[in-house]
């Protein structure tokens, strides 16, 4: 491995540019506090080590390769090969596995950053990760070798997922469904414009929502085990809301026993929130599956009641759970982005049941009463409302410490919760109004943020 010189090497943009050693506090480094200047934040080592062990080791390469073959004067000039193609040796799996735990790793406990020792024995989980971890690589450092190395890594995750299918023990384990979880992420990641912007993931995330039909959940399981089935529900909510699918029955029975277990007590409120949604989004399908009104007529009396239980919800929630969005204040709690996320659900919620509202209305009246007209008003505002409060805290979904921490998020899971959360408001709101207003958050970056920028817009055509 790579000897780091200097330390200061992964400090801020700001302090490598002025050849200053970065003492590399957080949410922003000394020097830059002193001087005034936005921190944009710290390098990851993996990066660091990536980058200047292929430019190193390229660099002996091409030295040795000028010493002992000569050049043809008749010769074609080679394509540019990747550092990858050239130096097998290289640990690129390892380097990979190190890349999604700190990164994409959703079972990490919370606030911790997890790094496992690479197993010395084979897991079916492996290909799935290594999959994720050389992909993002591949488009973070726009290596096409990468990409295909990732490729051939998902190849093997699929194969190995297949199999494990069709077997009831595999079928019973979280890993089966973590794996194919991660198929997901990787589809997002790689997602080219061959193919329609969200049918990977969603193809994968409807295959994980059938695993975990056979997922057994242990008395007294763990709570960073409920917190990741949690994350993995919700998203498997709102895969359904984009395809204009009922979110299953069992899904939310899972949950609501994970939650009566030893560990998802201190989760229960999380459980509570999810029924909600998921009532919702099969609100919303139901709206438009249906040609008989006093259907229509009911399914305005269960948004409004719905839209009550998510009231009273609001009342049950823990007190150090802050909404940093209304409050402009960190929440008093390790991780924060993922608390982030239950808030922009919670807005979410807000806007389904009141689009439910409006969407019935319109089907029910070609002209409205005072009261009626009232109501459609009140539903138009609370939309209009929350929606603009789910895009304040795309900051905070991104990772920052906080809604004013403007340094420069990577390409983490946080993108993919992200991207389903901007897709699924898609699906209720005019697209080119998502657009819009992400491109509005996203210009506080600044340039170091283009790559994972277009990556997610280009997830929204």
């Amino acid at each position: 491995m790579m000897r780091i010189r200097n330390p200061g090497r992964l400090g801020c943009k700001n302090c490598r540019t002025r050849r200053i050693k970065c003492n590399e506090l957080r949410p922003r480094c000394s020097q830059c506090a002193r001087a005034g200047l936005t921190c944009s934040g710290y390098r990851n080592p993996v990066d660091l080590i990536f980058r200047d062990q292929t430019s190193c080791i390229t660099r002996k390469y091409h030295t040795a390769e000028s010493k002992v073959i000569p050049q043809s004067r008749h010769s074609q000039p080679s394509r540019p090969s990747s550092p990858t193609a050239i130096i097998p040796r290289l640990p690129l799996e390892e380097i990979a596995w190190w890349y999604y735990f700190e990164n994409f790793n959703i079972m990490r406990p919370s606030g911790a950053s997890v790094h496992r020792p690479y197993p010395s024995q084979p897991s079916p989980v492996i290909p799935s990760v290594a999959a994720v971890g050389l992909a993002a690589l591949a488009v973070v450092h726009s290596d096409p070798h990468l990409m295909q190395l990732a490729r051939q890594k998902y190849s093997s995750a699929l194969r190995i997922l297949v199999r494990a299918i069709s077997h009831p023990d595999e079928l019973r384990q979280g890993r089966t469904a973590l794996s194919s979880f991660n198929l997901s992420m990787f589809e997002m990641i790689v997602y080219d414009n061959f193919h329609p912007a969200s049918h990977g993931w969603l193809r994968h995330m409807h295959g994980t929502t059938a695993l975990l039909r056979s997922l057994e959940l242990t008395e007294g399981a763990p709570t960073v085990e409920i917190r990741t089935l949690l994350q993995i529900a919700y998203t498997a909510a709102l895969a359904c809301l984009i395809s204009g699918l009922h979110v299953p029955r069992y899904l939310v029975e899972l949950l609501q026993y994970g939650g009566n277990t030893k560990g998802g007590e201190l989760l229960l409120p999380l459980t509570d929130l999810f029924t909600i949604l998921c009532k919702l989004v099969n609100l919303h399908r139901a709206t438009f599956c249906t040609n008989d009104t006093v259907r229509n007529h009911q399914f305005i009396n269960t948004a409004l009641n719905t839209y009550q239980d998510l009231e009273s919800w609001i009342t049950s929630i823990p007190v150090w759970w802050i909404d940093p969005i209304r409050t402009g204040q960190a929440p008093r709690i390790d991780d924060e982005c993922w608390i982030m996320r239950v808030w922009v659900y919670y807005r979410l919620c807000r806007i389904l049941a009141h689009k439910a509202i409006l969407d019935n209305m319109d089907i029910l009246y070609s002209s409205r009463s005072i009261s009626q007209q009232h109501q459609y008003e009140e539903s138009l505002t609370v939309v209009s409302q929350a929606s603009q409060e789910l895009y304040t805290g795309v900051p905070a979904l991104l990772g920052a410490s906080h809604i004013a921490n403007r340094s420069t998020p990577g390409l983490t899971s946080n993108v993919f919760f992200l991207i389903t959360v901007l897709q699924a408001m898609g699906s209720l709101t005019a697209k080119k109004k998502v657009v819009e207003n992400w491109s509005q958050s996203a210009r506080a970056y600044g340039k170091d943020f283009e790559v994972v920028q277009n990556l997610i817009l280009s997830r929204l055509n």
